[in-house]
């Protein structure tokens, strides 16, 4: 199910300053492939001694509610949204011009950030942008859902930019709940839509 939703799939990945992009097809055989990545998560997690991950790769659930919605949009969903400077970028056409989004300039955004301090700043985009902008402050992102500890990086400077889910920066710790990206994209998108996906995160 999830393979036939993702025919046209862009993925913006930004790495050390750089960006790469990719286009995911649809895949044959979904439940058979999602039992190996399965199979494959555990015995990763076995052979590094990664015992303690907050939940279990969920790659595909008949409980996922899918989208109705019929006309086709851009989907910008930014992982590691911080006060929104990527979505900010997004709809001032540097992924590509807004207004040649399909159906006549259609979008929404999805804005994931873990950082609550970020929060405020997220609730203001969707304030300005109701209906499209959907912000997930005190989130993070990962295969599952669920909930772990998130530490928050103290350099003000460089706007917080190594807060992580593995790295203890000794100052300041919170719980957040963890979003199934997988099931964000699964339950949000359709077939003809163009789907953005902008990954800065720590880990």
């Amino acid at each position: 199910m999830v393979g036939q939703m993702l025919g046209r799939f862009a993925i913006m990945l930004s790495v050390l300053g750089g960006t790469s992009a990719a286009r995911l097809r649809s895949l044959p055989e979904q439940r058979l492939l999602n039992a190996k990545l399965n199979a494959s998560h555990a015995i990763s997690q076995v052979a590094s001694g990664q015992k303690n991950t907050p939940c279990a790769c969920d790659a595909n659930n008949p409980a996922w509610k899918p989208t109705m919605r019929k006309e086709p949009k851009c989907i910008f969903i930014d992982l590691g949204a911080a006060d929104g400077n990527s979505f900010r970028a997004f709809l001032s056409n540097s992924y590509g011009p807004v207004s040649s989004c399909p159906s006549g300039g259609q979008w929404e955004a999805w804005l994931v950030e873990a950082n609550g301090q970020f929060t405020s700043k997220l609730a203001a985009e969707q304030a300005a942008h109701p209906q499209q902008v959907h912000p997930l402050g005190s989130t993070a992102a990962y295969m599952c859902r669920g909930t772990t500890s998130f530490s928050i990086d103290p350099d003000v400077a460089h706007n917080r930019w190594g807060s992580s889910m593995k790295v203890d920066h000794g100052v300041h710790k919170v719980s957040v709940p963890l979003v199934n990206v997988i099931q964000l994209i699964a339950e949000n998108t359709i077939e003809a839509d163009w789907v953005m996906l902008k990954v800065d995160v720590e880990g």
